[in-house]
């Protein structure tokens, strides 16, 4: 459902790495239903139409919150670099 973040080869992958383990970051997988409800769940909660992309930054947040990456009271920066807007509402 996000076709954007299948990318088979980026051309900074070695960058991406560094600056993951430089900065103690991880990768995060969420699943394509994960992707959909977070997807929703902005639109309805927060009036924010976004990407599939976009919704998969706030589809890994209850996991890094699980597994005490992030804080409750931390603030989440999500980068949504597409427009909601060619998908289906609610």
């Amino acid at each position: 459902v996000a076709p954007g973040l299948l990318v088979p080869s980026p051309f900074s992958s070695r960058a991406i790495l560094q600056a993951l383990r430089a900065s103690g970051g991880e990768g995060i997988t969420v699943t394509d239903d994960e992707i959909l409800r977070a997807q929703s769940d902005l639109r309805r909660q927060q009036g924010v139409s976004v990407c599939p992309e976009g919704a998969a930054t706030w589809a890994a947040v209850p996991r890094l919150l699980e597994r005490g990456r992030l804080r409750p009271d931390e603030t989440v920066l999500l980068y949504n670099t597409g427009s909601g807007l060619l998908y289906g509402r609610d």
